[in-house]
């Protein structure tokens, strides 16, 4: 086996998608998985990380001191190494601080997923996962998310109705081979005891991590809107057999994150 590690390769969007489509062209038992992270949902109204713990820190400071003035200053002493541009970092510490049970973090998620429509962005997916030609290529969907969004967009805009694993009891039913969409929701569901703090999703269950296993060893990976900061995640990439994702992985983004993820994308 050659240890060399091949440089990471940059490509234009236009460059990606003829690739893409090419890739789905000439080999028909291609298969490629898109991993959705929090960045995609923002158009549709939902906060990402970083605005969630800045509109989450004044009401935290408020509960604990009487006031919310110079709440930043106050995270600054309270969590170490927050700088009020990585809040997306402290996620988990500050909704657990926030709110002490599990039944308050879910009404929280709840209350800022709920009435949101997809974007043009989810409508566009939504089409791929379904199109008569290439669905049957690149039609599951990996997210952290908790939204409904890649349903919602589905039942919308196409006449295909997706398998939807929201729950870990759901992952059994889990098939690469699957014609209809499908949507593993990999911390959960909004309105199903959704793993937000920072031990919650720090491992994700060993029967989830299996079926995971298998299910990305014949595929390709494609990464949207995600900051790669789930500890888990990375646990389960770094873990995958080699020969595991055989039709590529491909970071849409501007930058490479400095993190676990971001030293994975290096290796591979």
């Amino acid at each position: 086996m050659d240890d060399k590690i091949e440089p990471l390769r940059e490509m234009d969007v236009e460059e990606f998608v003829r690739r893409f489509k090419n890739k789905m062209d000439e080999n028909e038992d291609s298969k490629f998985v898109f991993f959705l992270g929090a960045g995609c949902s923002v158009s549709s109204g939902i906060p990402d990380a970083g605005e969630l713990v800045r509109n989450w820190l004044p009401r935290l400071k408020r509960l604990k001191t009487g006031d919310d003035n110079d709440y930043e200053d106050w995270a600054k002493e309270h969590y170490q190494g927050y700088d009020g541009t990585n809040g997306s970092l402290f996620y988990g510490n500050i909704i657990n601080d926030l709110f002490k049970t599990s039944v308050g973090r879910q009404r929280e998620i709840e209350r800022f997923t709920e009435g949101k429509d997809p974007s043009f962005g989810y409508a566009v997916l939504a089409k791929l996962m379904s199109h008569k030609k290439y669905g049957r290529n690149c039609n599951a969907v990996l997210t952290t998310n908790f939204d409904d969004l890649v349903a919602d967009a589905l039942y919308l805009y196409t006449h295909k109705k997706p398998i939807i694993i929201s729950h870990d009891s759901l992952v059994g039913f889990v098939r690469t081979t699957r014609m209809r969409p499908l949507v593993i929701k990999l911390h959960g569901d909004a309105l199903l005891q959704p793993r937000n703090t920072e031990s919650e999703t720090s491992q994700l269950p060993s029967r989830l991590k299996e079926v995971l296993n298998n299910f990305l060893y014949e595929t390709g990976l494609i990464f949207v809107g995600y900051g790669g900061n789930d500890k888990s995640i990375a646990e389960i990439l770094n873990q995958l057999p080699e020969g595991s994702l055989p039709w590529g992985i491909y970071w849409i983004g501007d930058t490479i994150p400095e993190n676990n993820i971001g030293e994975w994308l290096k290796k591979r």
